[in-house]
């Protein structure tokens, strides 16, 4: 559940989604 559109960046958001 991390498609919250935050201001992240893209890398950090790949984390985030490997993560959850």
């Amino acid at each position: 559940m991390a498609r919250q559109g935050t201001v992240a960046p893209t890398h950090f958001n790949v984390i985030w989604d490997r993560t959850g």
